[in-house]
Order: C-alpha cells, then structure tokens, then sequence
C-alpha cells in the first residue's frame, strides 16, 4: 500500500509494508439503505428536468442529467463500494478503508479523539444501522463508519472512548522537568 494512500495524525510512524489489520466489513444492508436514499432524492428532479425539457426547453434535460447519472453510479457501484469500507481496532489506532476504486486508509490514533459519536437516520434506523463518527483535534483525521449495526456502533464507541482516555493520560517520567530541577 502506498504511503500517501493513508491519512491520519501519524501516518509516517506507521510500518504500511505490513499494515497488519484484522478488518471488519460494514453491514451489507447499507447496500439496501443507500439505493433507496437515492431512489427518494433523484427521481423527483429526474421527472422535473424532464417535463420542463419537453415542454419549456431542452436545456431542461441539463437539471435531470446529473441525477439520473448520479442514481445510475449508485446502482452499479453501491454494492462495491459498501464492500470496500472496512475498519479495525489496532493496539494503538483505529484504521479505516473504503472505496472501490481508490483505496483510502485513514488511521487514527486512540490519543487523537476527541468525540466519538453514533447516529442514525431513518432509513439507518428502519434498517437496524447507524454510523459512527470519530472527530479528532486535527479535521483531516475525522473518520465516519457508516453502516455499523446499532449495537455494534454502541459497543465500538464505548471501546474507543475507553481506550482515548486511557491513551490520553500522560505517561510518567522518571526524569524531572527542567523547571522543576534544582540547581
């Protein structure tokens, strides 16, 4: 794997020729969740983009275009891309990965977090899933994994709570600080 194919606070620190991970798929009824989120959102402006092009002008067609590609992609790339997005708990970091064609690992390291937070929408919810979204100090590390089943997304957020606090506690020195030495 690349080394600029990984993201995250510490991404130089990390030993990628041997990226040793136990990963874990997302729910493959995400597949199901995200075709019907696109089959509410874009017909409506597929069938607007259509009438107004067939009867106001055809420039009409440019509003029902990107849509209609946008649910076509969803169609034949959502299975593939639900099946790329993965995640595992590594002694020191959570790391990430999706996508079917590009492939992106984001590693976040325990004493990065800052929240962690488990959410679901209703087709999520109808569905029995919700995503977790883990927020660090630096913006470019946030990481969401969407799909999770609740109580795994319930149970993953209290482990990396667990181990943020824990990592987070500094380490003890057996050095004194330089301000506090006598001279």
């Amino acid at each position: 794997m690349p080394r600029d194919a990984v993201r995250g606070a510490d991404a130089e620190s990390l030993d990628l020729d041997g990226f040793d991970a136990d990963w874990q798929p997302v729910s493959p009824r995400l597949v199901r969740v995200r075709l019907l989120g696109a089959l509410v959102a874009c017909p409506p402006f597929i069938v607007a983009g259509a009438v107004l092009a067939l009867v106001v002008s055809p420039w009409w067609w440019f509003l029902a275009a990107p849509f209609a590609l946008g649910l076509a992609v969803r169609v034949v790339l959502g299975r593939a891309t639900v099946r790329a997005i993965a995640w595992a708990e590594r002694p020191q970091d959570l790391a990430l990965r999706s996508g079917p064609i590009s492939r992106t690992t984001l590693v976040v390291p325990y004493h990065r977090l800052q929240t962690v937070e488990v959410s679901e929408g209703p087709l999520l919810r109808a569905h029995g899933l919700a995503t977790l979204k883990v927020e660090t100090a630096a913006a470019m590390a946030d990481a969401t994994i969407p799909g999770l089943p609740r109580a795994d997304a319930e149970a993953l957020r209290d482990r990396l709570v667990a181990r943020g606090v824990r990592d987070a506690t500094p380490p003890a020195d057996d050095e004194p600080d330089a301000s506090q030495a006598s001279t």
